[in-house]
C-alpha cells in the first residue's frame, strides 16, 4: 500500500495539539509503515525527515529528523501527562520506543539555549536520551549527553558532558541565581540533574557536580 498526504492534520492521543502534515509519502506493509520526505510542524517547531514504524501495537520507530527549533516548555504544555495517557489507553508516549539521528537549530529550555544541536536520539517509554550530543552553548561548545524523563508531572533531566570556552556570565545567569557577578571563559565537566516540583524554577532544582577552569576571569567587587 502506497500513498501520500498533503496539508493534513494528525491527531495524536498523547498531544493536545495536532501535528500539521505539510507533505509525506507513505508505504505500508504488514506490521510496518515507511514515511519519506516528511515535512511537518508541531506548535512552533518545523521538521523535515522520515522513518519507519514497526509493530503498531508496540511502536518501534527508526527515524531521522531535522528540526528548526524546539522549545521544551512549549512541548511540556502540549504533551498529555503520563497518568492521563495511561487512563485513556496504551498508545501514548509510554508505549513508544525507537532511535534515530536528530539535528536541531535551536533547543530552548527556559533560559538555557543550545544551538546547532546534533545527537543520536533514543526513545524509551517516556524517556528521551540524546547521547552522544554536541552543541553550541553560551558562546562555546558542549558535548556529552542529555536525558529527559517525561513520565513525571514536571520533566526531569540529567546532563553529563564537557563544556569548552563558554561565557561564564551567560551560563550562570541562565542556570543559577548568580547574575552579572562572574565573568570569563569556563571549561570543564558537568554531571547535573534536576527533578523540579510543579511550578518550581528548574534552576533551583539543579543538583550534582561541576568541575571547571576559569580563564580571563573577573569577579565583580574584587580586585
Amino acid at each position: 500500500l502506497t500513498g501520500a498526504l498533503r496539508d493534513d492534520r494528525l491527531n495524536v492521543e498523547s498531544l493536545r495539539k495536532p501535528v500539521e502534515i505539510q507533505s509525506v509519502s507513505l508505504k505500508a506493509a504488514k506490521g510496518q509503515a515507511e514515511l519519506a520526505n516528511l515535512v511537518a510542524a508541531l506548535g512552533s517547531s518545523h521538521l523535515r525527515g522520515g522513518g519507519t514504524v514497526h509493530d503498531f501495537a508496540h511502536p518501534d520507530l527508526q527515524f531521522t529528523a531535522d528540526i528548526d527549533r524546539v522549545d521544551a516548555a512549549e512541548l511540556e504544555q502540549m504533551v498529555v501527562p503520563s497518568s492521563a495517557g495511561k487512563k485513556s489507553g496504551s498508545s501514548g508516549p509510554m508505549n513508544l520506543k525507537g532511535s534515530g539521528t536528530v539535528s536541531i537549530g535551536t533547543l530552548t529550555y527556559n533560559q538555557v539555549v543550545l544551538n546547532n544541536v546534533k545527537a543520536t536520539c533514543k526513545l524509551e517509554g517516556g524517556v528521551i536520551r540524546l547521547d552522544p550530543l554536541s552543541a553550541k552553548a553560551f558562546g562555546g561548545d558542549q558535548s556529552g549527553s542529555i536525558s529527559m524523563d517525561t513520565r513525571t508531572q514536571e520533566t526531569a533531566f540529567d546532563v553529563k558532558g564537557k563544556i569548552n570556552k563558554v561565557d561564564a556570565n551567560q551560563m550562570l545567569s541562565a542556570t543559577t541565581s548568580v547574575k552579572q557577578l562572574l565573568f570569563g571563559m569556563l571549561s570543564g565537566d558537568l554531571d547535573v540533574h534536576a527533578k523540579p516540583q510543579k511550578g518550581q524554577d528548574p534552576a533551583r532544582a539543579l543538583n550534582g557536580t561541576v568541575q571547571v577552569q576559569l580563564t580571563d576571569g573577573k569577579l565583580v567587587g574584587t580586585q
